[in-house]
């Protein structure tokens, strides 16, 4: 029972925290952003330009580290190697993160993660940037 109270207050995400380096980080970005998609990247990207908001509460910006230390690792739950899968779990991590900080992430680490996604990625579209945003009415009509 006490497992799940710890998954439950992301503690155990937390306890991840030690793998990350801003080093580790642009590593692991470098070598697979191609393959773990535009959504996890964005995800990752939100959460790194994230961490040195000094409004977070220090219990937030331990989750945020943790969840990228999560990232970083290539064996995790389901190894980064797994095809189509690999990155599943990582990015299961960081929304987890994301979701529990969103309401403090600034339109500025928005805009700053889109430009470092199109910059990867090159052409991106709108929706792949949509997270936890509903949709415009007018898209939601047709």
């Amino acid at each position: 029972m006490e497992d799940k109270e710890q998954q439950n207050d992301g503690s155990q995400i937390e306890s991840y925290g030690k793998e990350f380096s801003e080093t580790k980080f642009s590593d692991k970005l470098a070598k697979y952003a191609k393959k773990a998609g535009v959504k996890t990247i964005y995800t990752a990207l939100l959460l790194y330009y994230s961490v040195g908001n000094k409004h977070f509460p220090p219990a937030q910006r331990a989750l945020i580290i943790g969840a990228l230390g999560y990232f970083i690792l290539p064996l995790d739950l389901i190894p980064d190697a797994v095809p189509i899968l690999g990155h599943t779990d990582d990015l299961a991590a960081m929304l987890y993160a994301l979701k529990t900080v969103w309401d403090h992430i600034t339109p500025e680490v928005k805009e700053k993660a889109r430009e470092k996604v199109k910059s990867i990625f090159g052409s991106v579209k709108d929706e792949d940037f949509l997270l936890f945003e509903q949709k415009p009415e007018a898209e939601i009509e047709k």
